[in-house]
């Protein structure tokens, strides 16, 4: 059986310590992450920050403005998309539904999460305590793409992970669509997100 994550993340350790800053800088003040911030608050050199955004974006790991600031990492983001969440009184975006989960847990966050299923039309709103979602149907599932290569997680994985109203309902689209992947209760999507961005938010200088 397939493991039930998103394409294998191994960034280098600068890497990191990029993408954790970018993180911080995104949910709060909640503005682009600039070159110079990031280098200041990693203590890296600004030639290697802008090599090392460099790759990320080409792998599809960071969205950039033309001028080359961070608007969007490990699953935040400032433009609009089709999952929203509420940390603590900031409304950010996130790529995708197990993003929102894995955000709100592993800040341990209160407030909201709504996440809309375009393939299907449904919007879900979910209220979250201390990380923890509360109020959910127990019907309702995250479909998660099988682990797989692409070239940007952003634009190829992320798009087809979404809340079902049930697991029928989630294989009856993904046997439509020709997908493979496995569904999971909000719950264990909620644990399995927040494993996944505790230890990727905590990176930092001197950790």
């Amino acid at each position: 059986m397939a493991t039930p994550e998103p394409p294998p993340l191994a960034p280098s350790p600068s890497q990191a310590m990029i993408l954790a800053a970018g993180f911080h800088a995104l949910i709060e003040p909640g503005t682009p992450a600039t070159m110079a911030g990031l280098a200041a608050a990693t203590g890296l050199d600004q030639e290697l920050v802008a090599n090392d955004l460099a790759e990320l974006a080409r792998l599809g790991r960071v969205q950039r403005t033309p001028a080359g600031d961070v608007t969007g990492c490990l699953g935040l983001t400032l433009a609009p998309t089709s999952h929203a969440i509420c940390a603590n009184g900031a409304v950010r975006h996130t790529w995708c539904a197990l993003d929102a989960f894995g955000i709100m847990g592993a800040l341990r966050a209160s407030g909201w999460m709504k996440s809309e299923n375009k393939l299907t039309g449904q919007t879900f709103h979910i209220t979250v305590d201390a990380g923890l979602p509360s109020d959910a149907d127990p019907s309702w599932v995250v479909f998660l793409l099988d682990r797989q290569g692409v070239s940007s997680v952003i634009a190829e994985w992320c798009p087809l992970v979404n809340i079902f109203e049930s697991a029928a309902a989630a294989g009856t689209w993904a046997d439509g669509q020709g997908v493979a992947g496995q569904c999971l209760s909000v719950a264990d999507t909620a644990s399995l997100g927040t494993a996944l961005w505790e230890p990727r938010i905590k990176v930092c200088a001197g950790s």
